[in-house]
């Protein structure tokens, strides 16, 4: 995992100067400019998503359109409407925050590496196996949700705007339904299911690279066996304290803590200095990044 850690580093330097602030709001306006072509037209829809087999003779632009298409169906119902727009709000809360957090170059090759994945699974597949099932690119959003709901799990929406939700439920469901979808897709031995297995595969894919090592350092640092017995916690040292303004879990129990992979020793920060900080490194290393 260190390795590839270091070589996403190196990629991401790479990709700052090419890295497309608000990449969000672009991908949005497309599916919002999709949606009202198609309501003018209903099959200019289908002449933008990615169907490998038409890419394949000659229909090029499937590869870029494919990720304007809406993810969630839309009609002309008031309520499918209205999720729509729901669906282009949270995107937006998500996108703007993991920007926050990771940096524009970071977010970038965090959702480039996902589209080129799903790319190629696509294509490998019309390839393979010659049919024109369609490609969706709902499961790369749902990386994007998945990202969030790791960095924010404690984020509430209001489902329906009545019932207060945390993400991270919300993320367990989705994991459980993409874990059908994919079993589905394996069992039904159709091309269309065996795209589908692809592209969970390579939508989710960045998340192993980009919150993996995140997850193994959360997990290093959390004690086995659960809480300690009453009598002890008082005198129990804290599990997490921020390097930058020594605030720990317990002196600031409201405060999220997370380990940052790429500084040295992987610290953990504060909810509130964890976005835009400076990598902590050797000093031979802090000095060839300046």
């Amino acid at each position: 995992m260190g390795t590839a850690m270091k070589w996403l580093h190196r990629l991401q330097r790479h990709l700052e100067p090419f890295a497309i602030p608000n990449l969000t709001l672009i991908l949005i306006a497309g599916m919002v400019a999709v949606a009202l072509l198609s309501a003018v037209d209903p099959r200019i829809g289908g002449m933008l998503e990615l169907i490998p087999g038409r890419v394949a003779r000659g229909e090029v632009w499937r590869l870029v359109t494919f990720l304007f298409t809406p993810a969630v169906g839309i009609t002309s119902d008031p309520v499918s409407i209205l999720f729509f727009v729901m669906f282009l709000g949270f995107l937006n809360t998500m996108g703007t925050a993991l920007e926050a957090t990771w940096g524009t170059a970071r977010y970038t090759l965090f959702v480039l590496l996902s589209v080129l994945a799903s790319l190629v699974s696509a294509m490998l597949g019309g390839w393979l196996f010659g049919a024109d099932a369609v490609g969706s690119n709902l499961y790369l959003y749902g990386s994007i949700f998945l990202a969030f709901a790791w960095l924010f799990p404690e984020y509430e929406i209001l489902l329906f705007f009545v019932l207060p939700v945390k993400v991270k439920w919300l993320a367990l469901l989705t994991i459980v339904i993409t874990a059908l979808q994919f079993a589905a897709g394996v069992g039904n031995f159709t091309a269309g299911g065996w795209l589908t297995c692809g592209l969970i595969l390579a939508a989710h894919a960045n998340l192993a690279l980009f919150i993996g090592p995140d997850v193994v350092a959360r997990l290093r640092h959390r004690p086995l066996g659960g809480r300690p017995p009453a009598r002890f916690r008082a005198a129990a040292p804290p599990r997490h304290t921020c390097v930058v303004c020594g605030a720990t879990n317990l002196s600031h129990p409201d405060r999220d803590f997370r380990y940052c992979p790429e500084c040295d020793g992987t610290p953990a920060y504060c909810n509130e200095h964890l976005a835009g900080h400076a990598h902590r490194g050797p000093p031979t290393e802090r000095s060839a990044r300046g």
